[in-house]
């Protein structure tokens, strides 16, 4: 279980940490190891991101120009491999991260499923108006009154969780935790580690 201690991660310990803790949710990772990580990732999904579209952009121009368009095989592939290789890691660091601030790895999931039912939500919600305008052949359906409403109290509520868990990935080890016994607070929140007084 990786289980990194505050002031003690270099960019090598971090990075042995990412690889090892593939699908460690249960440890912790201090801010150093999430941000040392960030480093690496960033640039590496920027550079992949940059390779594709000016690999479509070329693409456009050359069939624009009437030029045989390469295969994008190669592309997809890097891509995929890339995803699917770094999904799980990333996803247990993020979670690793919020548990050593204090949000316990249950919240972070009850937090998931609210914005990934919203974005489930707008996207049925989506799906049926470009249905019905195309039915009824009337654009003023894509737009229902009363829907632009939900639609921004949704998106702030994503916005704000999504602030949330940025928030915590800048916070100090253990900043979150609490001594409250209130069952809810707890479901979410660590408990504070109390160090008990030598006799």
């Amino acid at each position: 279980m990786i289980n990194e201690k505050m002031g003690q991660v270099s960019f090598g310990q971090a990075f042995k940490d990412f690889f090892k803790g593939y699908v460690d949710f249960r440890g912790r990772s201090t801010r150093a190891g999430y941000w040392w990580m960030q480093l690496w990732l960033i640039p590496l999904w920027i550079g992949l991101g940059a390779w594709a579209l000016i690999k479509i952009f070329v693409d456009l121009i050359r069939q624009f120009q009437g030029a045989h368009v390469s295969s994008y095989l190669p592309l997809v592939i890097t891509l995929a491999v890339f995803g699917v290789g770094l999904f799980l890691p990333t996803l247990a660091l993020q979670i690793r991260r919020y548990r050593d601030v204090g949000l316990r790895g249950r919240g972070s999931l009850v937090l998931w499923l609210i914005t990934d039912a919203i974005e489930a939500l707008r996207y049925f919600a989506l799906m049926r108006q470009l249905q019905a305008a195309t039915v009824f052949r009337d654009p003023n359906l894509l737009a229902p009154a009363g829907s632009r409403g939900v639609e921004v109290v949704l998106t702030v509520i994503m916005i704000g969780i999504s602030g949330f868990f940025f928030v915590l990935t800048l916070l100090p080890s253990d900043v979150m935790t609490t001594t409250s016994t209130n069952r809810f607070v707890r479901f979410f929140i660590r408990g504070k580690q109390v160090a008990s007084a030598a006799g």
